[in-house]
């Protein structure tokens, strides 16, 4: 056992010395021109003066990310575009100068942070067009994080909200199917033909809409076992208190009389029955309709590129490495807002039952794809095995040289117990930065009105 835990300890510490060792080295790397010294701050904490003024440290205006702005370009090829030769249509990525670059990574640096990718995805092209569909309480919140963070660093137009509301910071709707107004106004003379990269803020899903849109893009989202999906939304939402249960299991007393409490409207009511489905574009009409529900699964299956589970998330995140073409760096993420066991409810195997006949849809829908991820999983190939493995322990390094767990206190609805280090290195500072922050950011870049100043 001593042997054990002395072999153990000597990994961590190798991992622990490796991350701060590939930190430097990233910053510390040859870069292109346009990583200029106001870009590496963006990433160690000059985000909010970047809302706030929008302009670097000599008062000159950063440049903004404009989609229509006739701009060089530099032009790549999708794997499946054919290319000059296959007549395929050719990938435009705007190169803004003084936008954000990546940093240059030395591929033979040894770390246990080995950012190249396998020898079988070194050979394609990095897609860089995605509709990230989120749905609530399944930890999509963590992944639009993620994306983008790379849309960022890789210089990427976000269709975001174009409205002075706070909610809308992060969100485009709630209630809503996309429609191109959520992210162009009308008035704007871009609004017919103007087109973006990336889409990773709340709204529901229309195939319809969106496509136009979002050329040429990836669609994936994530689902959760509905069962564990509406105890986090019960509890999150607040809906004993909203909808004043006083019973000893408020939970219960809804699902007794679930089809009267959701007659009228009151907070986030829109995610009380088959939440996940709504999200994904199924209207209240529909969900009484068992052909429907079926037929719209059915639908998802073949539109989604990937759908993840959130009970196997690091699973999930290789699978969208392996989609996109993405290096494990691009999937690296900092475990936040974990909710306390206090705030979780405990359900006997009847009220899981009532749940789940409650959420039918979601119930239908977790069922299909929960069969194909694991196809999913089997066409990645023999390495995902070890591959996970590897992801796991960067993962695991991340958060020791990161996370600071014996300082914070409790939140009101999750458990914010975890900060970072008083010495964590750069990298650590931007993977921390979460949804809001990062779309407050892009909107600031893309040349959006400042909340408080829009007309």
């Amino acid at each position: 056992m001593f042997k054990r835990r002395a072999v153990r300890d000597l990994i961590l510490v190798v991992v622990i010395f490796g991350s701060v060792l590939y930190v430097t080295r990233w910053f510390s790397s040859s870069s292109p021109p346009a990583l200029l010294a106001e870009n590496r701050e963006r990433f160690t904490g000059e985000w909010k003066l970047l809302r706030e003024s929008n302009q670097d440290d000599s008062g000159q205006v950063l440049a903004r990310v404009d989609p229509m702005a006739p701009s060089e370009h530099k032009h790549e090829h999708s794997p499946d575009s054919g290319g000059e030769d296959g007549g395929g249509e050719v990938r435009t990525i705007p190169t803004i100068e003084g936008a954000l670059v990546p940093p240059q990574i030395d591929a033979e640096a040894e770390t246990p942070f080995d950012v190249t990718q396998n020898d079988e995805e070194s050979e394609c092209t990095p897609e860089t067009k995605l509709v990230f569909l989120k749905t609530h309480k399944t930890g999509s919140t963590t992944i639009s994080a993620m994306i983008e963070r790379f849309g960022i660093e890789h210089n990427l137009t976000f269709g975001v909200s174009v409205h002075n509301l706070d909610m809308s910071r992060h969100i485009l709707s709630t209630n809503g199917l996309f429609k191109r107004e959520l992210v162009v106004e009308k008035k704007d003379p871009r609004y017919s033909n103007i087109t973006f990269d990336v889409l990773s803020n709340h709204v529901r899903y229309d195939r319809r809409e969106m496509e136009p849109i979002f050329p040429g893009a990836k669609y994936v989202t994530i689902v959760r076992e509905p069962v564990s999906q509406f105890e986090s939304s019960f509890v999150y939402f607040m809906w004993a208190k909203v909808l004043k249960l006083n019973g000893p299991v408020p939970i219960l007393e809804f699902l007794e009389d679930a089809e009267n409490f959701t007659k009228r409207s009151f907070y986030m009511s829109s995610q009380i029955h088959n939440g996940q489905m709504y999200d994904l574009g199924l209207s209240r009409e529909e969900m009484v309709s068992q052909i429907a529900v079926e037929l719209k699964i059915a639908a998802l299956s073949h539109e989604f590129d990937l759908v993840m589970m959130q009970a196997y998330f690091d699973e999930s995140l290789l699978l969208m490495k392996k989609l996109m073409c993405w290096s494990y760096e691009d999937i690296l993420y900092i475990k936040q807002n974990v909710r306390s066991d206090n705030l979780k409810i405990d359900l006997n195997d009847a009220v899981k039952d009532r749940i789940r006949k409650w959420n039918s849809a979601d119930h239908k829908l977790f069922q299909h794809f929960n069969v194909t991820f694991w196809q999913r999983v089997a066409e990645y190939g023999p390495n995902f095995t070890n591959d996970l493995s590897k992801y796991k322990t960067m993962l695991a390094g991340v958060h020791e040289m990161c996370m600071d767990e014996t300082s914070g206190a409790p939140g009101r609805l999750r458990k914010s117990a975890v900060q970072l280090k008083a010495d964590a290195p750069p990298l650590c500072h931007h993977l921390f930065k979460g949804d809001v922050e990062l779309t407050d950011f892009i909107k600031a870049r893309q040349g959006y009105p400042k909340l408080g100043n829009y007309p």
